[in-house]
């Protein structure tokens, strides 16, 4: 079996590319036919763990759901999901608790809590500084801005560090401007 011909920093490079046209090679090598995906809208597409691979905060969460929403998403019955990982927050996080090291201990979290949100710290701040990550400024609000700009039924919540999401119906109105 041979790997497929769209890499991962390909479609990312594809997703941000503002108004450009989505394009992928057919699975079936003997078929050369090239995919306009503007020609195809999904029912369903989903972006699980991905956005804060992006590196550009909340711009290129913006870039990438725009161009979800415009060039993938069914306009009547598609669904656009997903979760991703909030740096902004790991970060406010790690600034407090470093702000309460150097007052007094804080007895408001189990040991086993701060050991987690260390732990989760430790691989965020790793990841973020060998570039696999891009999330340092990656917001809930950011996020939520976004899915609210060019969608008009939203629902996102947070699950720890994390937010997970499901929009319906493109915002054509928003996608026109």
């Amino acid at each position: 079996a041979s790997a497929d011909p769209i890499s991962i920093d390909t479609a990312v490079y594809d997703v941000l590319q503002k108004d450009q046209k989505l394009h992928t090679q057919p699975h079936n090598a003997t078929n050369h036919k090239i995919i306009n995906h503007n020609d195809y809208k999904f029912d369903s597409v989903a972006a699980n763990f991905l956005f804060h691979c992006l590196h550009g905060g909340d711009d290129a969460t913006e870039l990438a759901v725009s161009n979800i929403s415009k060039h993938l998403v069914h306009p009547t019955r598609g669904v656009f999901f997903g979760s991703t990982i909030l740096g902004h927050e790991l970060e406010e996080k790690q600034q407090r608790q470093q702000q309460e090291k150097q007052s007094e201990p804080s007895e408001t979290e189990s040991d086993g809590h701060a050991l987690l949100v260390a732990a989760a710290w430790e691989t965020h701040d790793l990841y973020n500084q060998w570039g696999i990550f891009g999330n340092r400024n990656d917001s809930y609000q950011g996020l939520e801005r976004a899915l609210k700009r060019h969608f008009q039924h939203v629902e996102i919540w947070k699950v720890g560090y994390c937010a997970v999401w499901k929009a319906r119906l493109p915002n054509t109105e928003t996608e026109q401007s």
